[in-house]
């Protein structure tokens, strides 16, 4: 995302459920022009929000989002999910 964002001039939202993950990206990435972070569920900042997005990108899958997706025209391109093994995300890792 902040890649998106330094390299090719994106403007990039990322959203998660857990402060620490955002005080987190925010620490690392929060200097990045066009780079934002948000507390919150996607699904409801997607809907909340005012902007129009050419892509999603979600790491824990996209449950939830379809719908919205394929109704809402104010996203304008491609979601891409992915799902992390779960030894790099497990409290045991």
């Amino acid at each position: 995302m902040a890649h998106l964002a330094k390299h090719h001039q994106a403007r990039v939202t990322g959203v998660d459920l857990v402060d620490l993950q955002i005080h987190r990206a925010r620490s690392q990435y929060g200097h990045t022009d066009g780079a934002t972070f948000a507390v919150g569920h996607a699904l409801h900042h997607l809907q909340a929000t005012g902007q129009t997005f050419g892509a999603i990108h979600s790491v824990l899958g996209a449950v939830g989002l379809g719908p919205v997706l394929s109704s809402d025209h104010r996203v304008v391109g491609r979601l891409r999910s992915q799902r992390m093994e779960p030894r790099r995300w497990s409290p045991a890792a």
